[in-house]
């Protein structure tokens, strides 16, 4: 069994790159257009922004994930979430 660390080694990785890439965007999507609903944000999104940064950070090396994980860990380190 894989861990994060040594993910990239494995060799099934590279047929998955693109569908991991799209479902972690989808995630990111959901978890947003919940917020979106209710122009609230629970404590347990929070969380799910936050797991979403740590399960996905091996993809920070690429585009646009390099710039959403920054944009996501901005807002959630100031504690207020805009439009932007």
């Amino acid at each position: 069994m894989g861990t994060v660390e040594n993910y990239e080694k494995m060799n099934y990785q590279r047929f998955m790159q693109k569908a991991e890439r799209d479902k972690a965007l989808q995630t990111l999507n959901g978890i947003v257009e919940g917020i979106a609903l209710d122009n609230e944000i629970s404590s347990n999104e929070v969380l799910e922004l936050k797991n979403w940064i740590i399960v996905n950070e091996f993809l920070g090396k690429y585009k646009p994930f390099d710039e959403l994980i920054d944009i996501v860990e901005g807002a959630l380190d100031d504690n207020v979430l805009t439009e932007d």
